[in-house]
């Protein structure tokens, strides 16, 4: 409603006087700005103080007269308590961002850094952003993030004009407050090397979720190629990690992914790395929460891992693909703490690939969809399982038209549109205007 009062009053002004000035509403002394002076004006005419009480232009609520309406808005708006006077109607505030609304069309050449200055009481400093201009919003990107619920102020510093050439008021500004957001300001633990995969889940059995996380290397031989277990404490605080010997020895066995779940049906969480063509490794979850040695099970189809029941024996099972191995893995768990020797597909892909598992044709099975990431293979490779927990030859899909292959980043599997059907989300694109989210859409079968 308030916007809505803002531009019937901008509209029942430009009808009045047929002039290029704009008029403000609560500038009592066309001064070309809201000031205590016309806060004092108002009140004097309001109380009787002063015979003549003419009609303005800048009339606040319509009534024809200047009174005590106007006196309170032009106090408003010295106090920052309404966006006074509105070129803008609204300020909606994100996290890292903010979308000025204004009332009209403006010169995009003029909402500059040197025009526009968003600072914080109290701080030496002015927040630099990157700003974009379309129908009549111009979305601020700020180079740092906003603090949560922190209070700052929008500012106009220098010359900005509408399309007509009408310049706004040169010292207009405001406040606004940065939302809390959803997620409390983010803490940061040292790691000592290049951090690589992570997963949440609870790894010692007390109810809690923990954090589980796989090294790469940064020239740190006590924290190169290892897995990092942080085990969350009574105060919901993250320990100083507990390192493992992953196996990994150099970049070409590094630890590539890691997943958690109970793989020797004990009732405790284990963790399974998948380390770059050289395995998985399996650490088993002790009595008292921690892990024993890894236990390598060679293979190349190890850079990207999932945990899954694959053949509906309550079970959790091992699969996973490799750097353009042409082959998809799965390791069925034999419930003793043991998995069988891998079962191997064939199914293209040719490097930076991913991996995702769901029941893709809704018969209640398992399925395995598998991304190829660079080449001349097809985007998707869908496995879908046989009653007899065996696989099907992989149906192949293709992202963008023939003569337009796109290369893609990730996948996922889900039911995005509610119809109870598992669909298929790919990334894709990367340069200028190709960014992309894809969509498998599943059809449902007909009665």
């Amino acid at each position: 409603m308030k916007r809505i009062v803002q531009i019937a009053i901008a509209l029942m002004i430009i009808i009045s006087h047929a002039s290029s000035l704009a008029f403000l509403p609560g500038d009592i002394d066309n001064s070309g700005d809201i000031d205590l002076k016309d806060a004092i004006t108002a009140l004097r005419l309001s109380s009787g103080l002063d015979a003549n009480n003419p009609i303005y232009l800048a009339d606040v609520d319509g009534d024809g007269k200047t009174g005590l309406a106007d006196a309170i808005y032009a106090l408003q708006c010295l106090g920052c308590l309404r966006k006074c006077y509105s070129p803008i109607l609204d300020i909606a505030v994100n996290t890292s961002s903010i979308n000025v609304a204004f009332d009209r069309d403006m010169d995009e050449s003029t909402i500059t850094t040197d025009s526009i200055t968003v600072t914080r009481p109290g701080e030496n400093r002015v927040y630099g952003y990157d700003v974009d201009y379309n129908n009549r919003i111009a979305i601020f990107t700020f180079h740092d993030r906003l603090l949560h619920n922190g209070l700052y102020t929008f500012k106009f510093t220098g010359t900005i004009k509408d399309q007509q050439g009408n310049p706004l008021p040169s010292d207009y500004k405001c406040t606004f407050t940065a939302g809390p957001g959803i997620f409390r300001d983010y803490s940061l633990i040292p790691t000592g090397s290049w951090p690589q995969a992570v997963a949440i889940g609870d790894v010692n059995n007390d109810g809690r979720n923990d954090v589980v996380m796989t090294t790469f290397y940064e020239y740190d031989d006590a924290d190169n190629f290892k897995l990092f277990v942080f085990i969350q404490n009574d105060e919901g605080e993250l320990q100083p990690p507990v390192k493992y010997e992953t196996k990994g020895l150099s970049q070409n066995s590094a630890p590539r992914s890691v997943a958690i779940g109970d793989v020797n049906n004990d009732g405790r969480n284990d963790i399974v790395v998948g380390l770059f063509e050289a395995g998985i490794g399996v650490f088993l979850q002790n009595n008292d929460g921690t892990f024993g040695p890894g236990i390598l099970y060679p293979s190349v189809d190890s850079s990207k891992i999932r945990i899954v029941d694959l053949n509906r024996d309550g079970l959790l099972d091992v699969v996973g693909i490799g750097e353009a191995t042409d082959t998809v893995s799965i390791w069925l768990q034999n419930g003793n703490g043991t998995f069988n020797i891998p079962t191997v597909y064939e199914v293209s892909h040719d490097g930076y690939d991913d991996l995702d598992t769901g029941d893709i044709n809704n018969d209640g099975l398992t399925d395995i969809i598998v991304m190829s990431g660079q080449g001349l293979s097809p985007n998707l490779g869908v496995l879908t399982q046989k009653p007899d927990g065996t696989f099907n030859t992989p149906v192949y899909y293709w992202v963008g038209a023939i003569n337009d292959r796109r290369l893609t980043h990730g996948v996922a599997v889900g039911d995005i549109n509610g119809d109870g059907l598992n669909d298929i989300v790919v990334t894709f694109g990367g340069n200028y205007d190709t960014e992309k989210l894809g969509f498998f859409i599943k059809i449902r079968p007909a009665l």
